[in-house]
């Protein structure tokens, strides 16, 4: 099956009914770290299913007016999320993913446009932390983020339309 192209990817609320695409979606950017660790696919599963839970919750109570969007071809396949906070005055994605079936289809790319044309509209800063070396990192520096604090794992970006305070 043909991955439908970027324009026809509509954002439809989040519900209870998307919890096995948002387990799938952290399970794909966790599970390669866990087996290297020497874990099996047994504990593999319980640390996911664990994490996954704790995830969620901290998200839930850390963001609890943040809108968790799901993101939708046009023939109905569920593909990804965008987890924005708008409050506080800045926009805060806390979490980006598409399935790894539906990556490097300028999916990403169209989607992450339209948070910046909305951060925009809201007059705000767009803000995000992303793990280092990600394939999403890259993504992120070509639609104009810049670095603005890291550790040795993760670097926190910022995208700003006007461009002042940035560093890069």
């Amino acid at each position: 099956m043909t991955p439908d192209l970027p324009q026809t990817v509509a954002l439809q609320p989040a519900t209870d009914r998307d919890q096995p695409l948002l387990f799938r979606l952290f399970a794909e950017q966790r599970t390669r770290m866990f087996v290297a660790a020497g874990l099996d696919e047994q504990q593999v599963q319980s640390v996911l299913q664990s994490q996954f839970q704790f995830r969620s919750h901290t998200y839930s109570r850390q963001h609890p007016s943040a809108e968790d969007r799901i993101l939708v071809t046009a023939s109905g396949e569920r593909i990804g999320r965008v987890l924005i906070d708008w409050s506080g005055g800045v926009g805060r994605l806390i979490d980006f993913a598409i399935l790894g079936s539906h990556q490097g289809l300028g999916i990403g790319t169209t989607i992450l446009q339209r948070c910046l044309e909305e951060a925009a509209l809201r007059g705000c800063r767009l803000q995000l932390t992303v793990d280092r070396n990600s394939p999403a990192e890259h993504l992120y520096a070509r639609m104009g983020f810049t670095v603005k604090d890291e550790t040795p794992l993760q670097r926190q970006m910022e995208y700003s339309s006007d461009r002042r305070g940035t560093r890069g």
